[in-house]
């Protein structure tokens, strides 16, 4: 039979030698990464000459009036608005074709355009004339019947009321 196992001898690492080893370690990690680290400490120089690092250090320091500040703020009414009102938005750009919005937002930046770079109009007043001749234009047609056509379709969804947000 076996004799049971009563003295457990382990095994003691010089401290010494235990931290050559992990220095040893580190300057192998260090090798490995030169790149890397050479571009980290030289943002690192930049951002202590740009004065980030005092202002990092001063926030961890003060962290708790800091977070006590931040929410206060975000405690807001208008943040609260703020977030629905993003909300919203993002649910209304969503619902719009991007060929739509795409020809849309080139037809309002043509229209910009062309009333910004138009030196011979010097903002003159066309008249009852000028304006029944503009009527005969096909742009000015189109742009006329897109209009009232997004009135109608606002004023449908006017009539229907708005969706739940929540």
């Amino acid at each position: 039979m076996a004799k049971a196992i009563r003295n457990i001898e382990r095994e003691q690492i010089d401290p010494a030698e235990a931290q050559s080893q992990d220095i040893q370690e580190v300057l192998g990690a260090v090798a490995e990464s030169k790149d890397a680290l050479i571009v980290f400490l030289d943002i690192l120089k930049e951002a202590h000459e740009a004065g980030l690092l005092d202002i990092l250090q001063g926030v961890l320091k003060t962290r708790e009036e800091v977070s006590m500040l931040a929410l206060q703020q975000l405690n807001q009414q208008s943040v609260y608005h703020s977030v629905k009102n993003v909300t919203s938005l993002a649910r209304f750009i969503g619902q719009i074709e991007p060929e739509q919005l795409s020809r849309i937002l080139n037809g309002v930046a043509h229209g910009l355009q062309k009333t910004t770079s138009d030196p011979t109009d010097e903002g003159k007043p066309s008249g009852l004339w000028g304006l029944t001749k503009n009527l005969r234009d096909s742009d000015v047609n189109s742009t006329l019947y897109t209009a009232l056509e997004f009135m109608k379709g606002m004023g449908e969804g006017l009539r229907k009321g708005p969706p739940s947000v929540h």
